[in-house]
């Protein structure tokens, strides 16, 4: 056990109680942020565990790994009554994006993994997961209160009879698509240049039976949204949530330069009285300059780490409104 901790069944019952609103409504979220050993994540999917290793300077992190795992097994069954049917491990090298994480199998702790993708459900919402899909698990944990944000204002937009046209950039598997065509967006348009990403996509919409709302658009982000802004066109709802880092044949996207480079644009697209939901992981990019990126807005809500993820600095969001 690699942890200072003299009682891990007294901090998983800690960890679970603050995690409880969020295991009610969802069976996908994170048991340990760093709590139970520095450099290790633990995230429950479904019946499954899976632990992402940080590098610093832990020796044998898969003993920590299968350790803290076993034990987030027994307290999830004791606390939600949720069993824990395998567990898998990952050490995760710095600078990812979504763009070149490549499908790898992991490494088994103890049980059984699903192979390929198997369904978790998001807020009433089903969607496609994998533990084999690279760093990631096409669903990014840290922003489930955004996409549930989105849908609630895709309703509220409906019930005060206003427009509902949505743009997904850099949309990734399409959570946030589904999110808004379930909440009766009538059109959605999701732009990513990865034919994986879209494929994964696709069926998640058909998870839910919305894939008649959303239409793909395989593409550059950033030039696509530059050629919406050259065509006149407008969306009520827009989501920007990019990698950090990608490489494509189309060049290399850094995510501060690529809010710099959009903002315009994003104005431009904007229609009158909409809203953005914008967002960044990269850590050590502050709050002040990710909202300095985005000075031709407003900021109308910030939107706070998860409980699931307490103190993720790293995590920037919120809805956005133009400036007057």
């Amino acid at each position: 056990m690699a942890s200072g901790s003299s009682s891990p069944s007294g901090n998983l019952a800690r960890l679970l109680d603050l995690r409880a609103g969020v295991a009610k409504a969802s069976d996908a979220f994170r048991v340990s942020h760093f709590e139970l050993h520095p450099e290790l994540t633990i995230d429950f999917y479904a019946g499954h565990l899976l632990a992402t290793h940080y590098p610093k300077t832990e020796k044998n992190p898969r003993n920590a790994a299968r350790y803290w795992c076993e034990q987030a097994a027994s307290a999830l069954k004791d606390r939600f009554g949720m069993e824990a049917r395998s567990a898998v491990w990952k050490s995760r090298p710095d600078n990812l994006s979504h763009s070149g994480d490549e499908p790898a199998r992991p490494d088994v702790l103890f049980g059984e993994p699903p192979a390929g993708r198997f369904q978790v459900t998001e807020n009433g919402v089903p969607l496609w997961v994998s533990l084999e899909a690279g760093f990631s698990t096409g669903l990014f944990l840290d922003m489930r209160d955004g996409r549930k944000v989105v849908g609630a204002q895709v309703r509220r937009r409906l019930k005060e009879g206003r427009g509902v046209r949505a743009l997904n950039l850099f949309s990734y598997t399409g959570a946030f698509s589904v999110v808004a065509a379930l909440r009766g967006a009538p059109e959605v348009v999701e732009v990513d240049i990865g034919p994986r990403w879209l494929d994964w996509a696709r069926a998640n919409a058909e998870l839910s039976g919305v894939q008649g709302s959303i239409r793909q658009v395989r593409a550059d982000a950033v030039a696509y949204l530059a050629d919406l802004a050259g065509r006149g066109e407008r969306f009520d709802i827009i989501v920007v949530d990019p990698p950090s880092y990608a490489t494509s044949r189309e060049g290399r996207f850094t995510v501060r330069d690529g809010y710099l480079s959009m903002a315009h644009d994003l104005k431009t697209v904007l229609a009158p009285g909409g809203l953005l939901l914008a967002a960044s992981n990269l850590a050590g990019w502050s709050w002040a300059s990710f909202r300095q990126s985005l000075a031709m807005f407003r900021l109308v809500e910030r939107l706070p780490p998860p409980p699931d993820f307490p103190g993720a600095d790293y995590l920037k969001a919120g809805l956005f409104e133009p400036a007057r």
